[in-house]
């Protein structure tokens, strides 16, 4: 036996103390930032979330997916050339409620990701309120409750040219660089590109500003609660009829190409492994129907 080998290791990553403060997040569910020191000398950021009316097991679950697809898309020769991948973390149940997930550092919600590049590109300009905007949105359901050519057309010629899209400006003030924006670029679309086919494929829902984060360190897509699945969102009171979250700013973000450059192409490899890997993945996701 190898003499330097500890069979039984004392210095394994244990809790010291917990962060004097908790900040509660502004989201539906009031989840809790809490900080954990551990005996290693590291810090580590955690989320506290109870999901009273879902199920945190489908977060568990919807990583181990992911994880299982990671492998899949670097055995894939077309994904291992472009590195796809769908960015994951940790998530301890504590019961069916409440559970613990992994704090994804250097990361900015959407929203406010195009917020910020709205104030950029025009600070002087009038956006409309929340409440002017529910109340527009409100009226066309009632004026186009049977025709949702009609509100499709109405909501973008009310509603959009109040918010041009942005999106590029936030590239290109965190990544002055040219060849650090062009990376920056090329990872949002392919990272995008791949959340979309999978959220596709296992009907993922409540795809709003606040779901879906950006690594303002590298531009990469990171999605987070994964409750909305199977196609739940169409059981809303407004029901959820897009496949997936593809809106102008996004596409502004992906450069001159749009959606027809690389975000098309990886949405094509994805597919396709998912559609050559269809029973491997079945086997994961048959959990979630017991």
């Amino acid at each position: 036996p190898d003499a330097y080998h500890d069979a039984f290791p004392n210095a394994q990553m244990q809790i010291r103390m917990f962060g004097e403060t908790a900040h509660v997040l502004h989201s539906k569910a009031k989840p809790k930032k809490i900080t954990v020191y551990t005996t290693c000398e590291k810090q580590l950021t955690f989320l506290c979330k109870q999901e009273r009316s879902g199920d945190l097991r489908k977060d568990a679950r919807m990583m181990e997916f992911n994880g299982i697809l990671n492998r899949l898309l670097q055995r894939d020769a077309e994904g291992r050339r472009r590195k796809l991948r769908l960015r994951t973390y940790a998530v301890v149940c504590l019961n069916e409620e409440c559970g613990l997930m992994e704090w994804v550092p250097n990361t900015a919600c959407l929203r406010g990701c195009i917020v910020e590049s709205m104030r950029w590109a025009a600070p002087q300009a009038k956006y409309l309120r929340f409440s002017d905007l529910r109340r527009i949105v409100d009226g066309m359901q009632a004026n186009f409750k049977d025709d949702p050519a009609g509100m499709a057309r109405e909501f973008r010629e009310q509603i959009l040219p109040f918010y041009p899209p942005t999106f590029h400006h936030w590239f290109l003030q965190r990544f002055a660089e040219p060849t650090a924006l062009l990376e920056a670029r090329t990872v949002f679309t392919r990272s995008a590109a791949v959340w979309s086919a999978v959220g596709h494929v296992v009907g993922l829902g409540d795809r709003h500003g606040e779901n879906i984060l950006i690594d303002t360190a590298r531009g990469e897509c990171v999605h987070v609660d994964f409750d909305c699945l199977f196609d739940k969102g169409l059981t809303l009171a407004r029901p959820e009829l897009v496949p997936f979250r593809l809106t102008p700013n996004m596409v502004d973000g992906m450069g001159v190409t749009g959606y027809e450059g690389p975000y098309r192409r990886v949405m094509e490899v994805t597919l396709a492994v998912l559609r050559e890997h269809r029973l491997t993945l079945l086997s994961v996701l048959e959990p979630f129907l017991t």
